[in-house]
């Protein structure tokens, strides 16, 4: 089980290699973020065999993780799969989730949810572009830097020390003053500020100052990773016309040779929304929600599940592959199956391989879940759950072989598996239908509980209320 756990400031220098193995552009896989808002939302971080995630608490106590960075990914997805079901309270979330891994989470939970606000996103630009604002769409950057230059010619940029602390933090209560705070958010932020003075010597962080005639106008505390800027700090006093282009060209042009300027999200104040895209972005970095809609997509595997000292449901096995291909060749067992496997069979050949394979296939997408029903270690037939939707739901069937049928074998498994979907995965509802004529299958799900909702010409259809 992952051990997930608060760390300190020597903890957090040991995660920048993790961060420098993503090449990702958003500004929540950064040292600086993870130092900045740590306590905001309560940050605790896992690592093992080479792979770290981070857990982080949003709106109503609601945990969230962040996608795996290392060496063993799928390990530690399925680690954290483990996690949930141990204490299932809440579907499984993923924040800050960069575009480029929402693909590989969609193909490991296919019934899913994602959620992007536009306010968390980032402003990436071409660092080139900042370097001397050319072109026309930069004309208005040029005439600000000309014009603070000729306002203030005594103004001086320089790299901020050690020593300069103390003034920095005097700096950021000043400037403070001149702005309401208005939400909780912002209140944290001007202790994270604080905290990022005290400790970015520590981190490798840079430091800017705009110096005009012995007093700070303005500064900076940036990042570089994965050649872009981070620029995680951004304060001036307007009371300075035109200091903060200024401030954006001058650390533009002491990094060089680096591709991107990241100025980081607008919180969705309108002013700086105006403000950043006046820069023109290249591209916005997003940082996605991802909710896994069906328990059913945590399991790893199809796990055991003992019905009584006979009978056992559990994932098919390579020696069970000989009986499995019984089961789906069995031309009068099928017959209520409502599913031919000829269909999809084309011109591949028709052995036990075929059918093993099939049963990978459909687990892996989740497109059909498969409980073995085994009498004494012997396949005597299978549960299925199939048709799962983001509702958190998904449709039971059975089939035995004919011998082991009316025998009460079906039904005492079928209690045992409901109850591990109820109590286990907390699955919302089952459903289930069957033939009019398939008198023995409407008698089974009956005693299963399952109610009757409707019918057509050809089924009647039921469902089962489990949470």
């Amino acid at each position: 089980m992952l051990d997930f756990k608060k760390y300190d400031l020597k903890t957090l220098k040991t995660f920048r290699p993790f961060f420098e193995g993503e090449h990702v552009l958003n500004s929540n896989h950064t040292i600086g973020c993870k130092l900045m808002w740590k306590d905001y939302f309560s940050s605790e971080y896992c690592e093992e065999d080479n792979t770290i995630t981070f857990k982080e608490v949003y709106e109503n106590g609601h945990y969230s993780f962040y996608y795996p960075m290392g060496q063993n990914v799928y390990g530690m997805i399925c680690e954290l799969k483990d996690y949930v079901l141990e204490n299932l309270t809440q579907e499984l979330e993923f924040c800050c989730v960069d575009e480029t891994n929402i693909p590989d989470l969609i193909k490991r939970f296919p019934h899913y949810y994602t959620y992007y606000n536009r306010n968390w996103s980032d402003y990436v630009y071409l660092n080139e572009n900042f370097k001397s604002f050319a072109g026309r769409e930069y004309s208005n950057k040029r005439h600000h830097v000309k014009k603070f230059l000729m306002l203030y010619p005594e103004a001086i940029f320089r790299k901020a020390t050690v020593e300069d602390k103390d003034k920095l933090i005097d700096f950021v209560y000043k400037f403070e003053e001149t702005k309401e705070i208005k939400s909780e958010e912002q209140s944290y932020e001007l202790k994270s500020t604080i905290e990022a003075i005290k400790h970015f010597d520590e981190f490798g962080f840079d430091a800017f100052v705009v110096e005009y005639k012995g007093e700070f106008i303005a500064f900076s505390i940036c990042e570089l990773l994965n050649n872009c800027i981070y620029d995680h700090i951004e304060k001036a006093l307007r009371s300075y016309q035109s200091v903060y282009p200024f401030l954006v060209n001058k650390i533009a042009n002491y990094y060089s040779n680096v591709k991107y300027f990241n100025r980081e999200e607008d919180v969705g104040d309108l002013g700086l929304r105006f403000s950043k895209e006046d820069y023109h972005p290249t591209r916005m970095a997003t940082a996605n929600m991802f909710y896994v809609k069906n328990n059913l997509d945590l399991l790893c595997t199809i796990p055991p599940i003992r019905v009584n000292d006979e009978l056992t449901l559990s994932s098919l096995s390579p020696t069970d592959k000989d009986d499995y291909f019984k089961l789906n060749v069995d031309e009068k067992l099928n017959k209520y199956w409502g599913y031919d496997y000829r269909q999809d069979l084309g011109n591949k050949p028709l052995n036990s391989g075929y059918f093993y394979k099939v049963y990978g296939d459909d687990f892996i997408k989740k497109e059909c879940l498969s409980f073995i029903l085994k009498k004494d270690n012997k396949l005597i037939g299978e549960l299925t759950l199939q048709n799962l939707n983001n509702s958190n739901e998904a449709e039971l069937g059975f089939r035995l072989f004919e011998e082991e049928q009316h025998k009460g074998y079906a039904y005492k498994a079928g209690i045992a598996l409901i109850d591990y979907l109820k109590n286990k995965l907390k699955i919302k509802k089952l459903v289930a239908k069957a033939y009019k004529e398939n008198i023995s299958s409407i008698s089974l799900i009956n005693k299963l509980g399952f109610k009757e909702t409707h019918k057509d010409e050809t089924f009647i259809y039921f469902e089962l209320q489990l949470n």
